[in-house]
């Protein structure tokens, strides 16, 4: 989607404007992240190890998205790996961004 892993250039000018968007506050700071639920119907048996992992906590089946924004809340990377019952920040740390 446009987030830049591996042009420290890129990353520097990220990193300079969320510094100048927060007066210093978010000095490094290169996407803002948050994990959400999109819902989907259950997946069938043939297609999955377990059609339980699927199941959401707020009901119905999903899988989760990770998404991340610039400073201007444009969405530059997204990873959607994991089914409805894994937690937010297990997919994060799971995810090869996080590392």
């Amino acid at each position: 989607m446009g987030f830049p892993v591996n042009d420290l250039d890129h990353l520097g000018v990220l990193s300079k404007r969320f510094s100048d968007y927060s007066g210093s506050i978010l000095d490094g700071c290169v996407l803002a992240i948050d994990g959400f639920g999109v819902q989907t119907r259950c997946p069938f048996k043939n297609k999955v190890i377990a059609q339980k992992d699927y199941r959401f906590r707020k009901g119905g089946f999903a899988i989760i998205v990770i998404s991340g924004c610039d400073v201007d809340g444009r969405f530059i990377t997204a990873l959607a790996n994991h089914s409805g019952s894994t937690n937010g920040i297990i997919a994060w740390n799971s995810s090869k961004l996080h590392k």
